[in-house]
């Protein structure tokens, strides 16, 4: 399943530069697109193939990484 928000963005936006927080990074871009998807009710991310996945939209995007 690949994620709207790359781990490498996510770190951007955090201004981490070292490797020791990439799994909880990983999982706070889960939950951030996870709440989107339900606030919105969109889907970003397919979980199967039934539904199709919309690309987010840049404003989601920034939002989600205020998030994270």
């Amino acid at each position: 399943m690949t994620e709207p928000i790359t781990l490498a963005e996510a770190k951007s936006h955090l201004r981490v530069i070292f490797d020791d927080d990439d799994s909880y990074i990983t999982a706070l871009i889960s939950a951030a697109r996870q709440y989107a998807e339900q606030y919105q009710n969109r889907v970003y991310v397919a979980p199967d193939q039934t539904v199709t996945a919309e690309e987010m939209p840049f404003m989601e995007k920034c939002a989600c990484l205020l998030m994270i």
